[in-house]
């Protein structure tokens, strides 16, 4: 296969002008004013101790990647619907584990809340090891954003346009896989996807984020990536990267980039192991609002329920769909029970995963 050498710059400046225009259209969303709540929907519980305060929403990973768009979605439509101001902060490192634990130990005065990777941080609890914030325990679930579905991506100009290519290169060779950690939800949603595909995966960890990962699968250091379509979607867009495989239940977004992409259940065919609805729950849990535990119940239920009111108002949808981003909020209660349910059926994961951790580190 012949390799080039794409332009990076030009992968860095789309992600510079798209974060700036994202920017533009947030502000003229959050200038409007408050739409009237839906008929017959609850009334927020009275958060009047946190009018005029500073509320301070951690973002555990740098600007312009999917998780600062959402906190800087939410933000100024939180803060209206708060009559108070949220600010984001990006406390990256450690694949958002420093952030997290900037959040477990915050006052729980309610002044301090932050977006999640609940997925990628339950698996890490479950398997052990180095001290990971544990998303039943360390937090007070407010509720869910979005899901994060993985797609495989290409490269686009590469030799696998599609799943049937890599299924004939995986009958030669193990296919190559960038991670940014073996303790990720990419690298579970891997390890469990090509297993129940039938392909043999190699990996190479240590990419900080999903550019230092995107821009390793256009310099062909690696056949493919598997990270969520919302992370992805501006390199789809500027035809450098090539969706092969939705991870999800049900297509992802009408993106028409997602036209004849399959889906995990309808490409793997029989699952004997069970492995495929603990993975697709995984998916579900997505991207979660949350206060450090401990946080007086009266305050945990204001900021769940005046949550679940903001991401539901016409405006905030309205807003992702314009930025191109997929949401799906989901409650506070919704959100806690099923981190429990998904919690105890990920544990059939755990024995292949620990396998496949074991090999990526010979």
């Amino acid at each position: 296969m012949e390799r080039t050498e794409p332009s990076t710059k030009l992968s860095l400046a789309l992600g510079r002008m798209s974060r700036r225009v994202f920017v533009e259209r947030i502000a003229k969303v959050a200038s409007a004013p408050l739409a009237a709540l839906p008929t017959g929907s609850p009334t927020p519980r009275d958060c009047s101790v946190l009018a005029g305060s500073r509320i301070r929403l951690i973002v555990p990973h740098p600007p312009g990647g999917g998780y600062d768009r959402f906190g800087r979605l939410v933000a100024p439509l939180l803060g209206q619907q708060l009559a108070a101001r949220v600010v984001v902060d990006n406390v990256a490192g450690a694949g958002g584990t420093v952030g997290a634990n900037v959040l477990k130990t915050a006052p729980v005065d309610g002044k301090t809340i932050g977006i999640l990777n609940s997925s990628g941080m339950l698996m890490a609890s479950l398997l052990g090891g180095a001290p990971f914030p544990d998303p039943r325990t360390d937090f007070a679930l407010l509720g869910r954003i979005a899901p994060t579905p993985q797609i495989w991506a290409s490269r686009a100009s590469s030799a696998l346009e599609n799943l049937d290519h890599v299924r004939a290169i995986a009958r030669k060779r193990p296919v190559l896989f960038a991670l940014q950690d073996i303790a990720s939800t990419n690298f579970a949603g891997i390890v469990t996807s090509t297993h129940l595909l039938g392909i043999e995966a190699d990996f190479v960890s240590g990419y900080q984020g999903t550019r230092a990962m995107v821009l390793a699968l256009l310099r062909d250091e690696v056949d493919l990536i598997s990270i969520s379509f919302d992370s992805l979607r501006g390199f789809i867009d500027s035809g450098e990267v090539n969706p092969i495989l939705q991870i999800t239940p049900q297509r992802i977004s009408p993106h028409d980039s997602l036209d004849g992409v399959p889906i995990l259940p309808d490409a793997s065919g029989p699952d004997p192991d069970d492995l495929q609805a603990p993975l697709l729950g995984l998916m579900e849990l997505g991207r979660v609002l949350a206060a450090p535990a401990g946080i007086p119940a009266h305050l945990r239920e204001c900021l769940e329920q005046n949550l679940f009111e903001t991401l539901n108002t016409p405006r905030f949808l309205q807003a992702a769909a314009a930025a191109g981003m997929v949401v799906a909020p989901r409650s506070g209660a919704a959100t806690r029970e099923a981190m429990g349910r998904t919690a105890d059926d990920a544990l059939r994961l755990i024995p292949l995963i620990r396998v496949a951790r074991r090999r990526a580190h010979e």
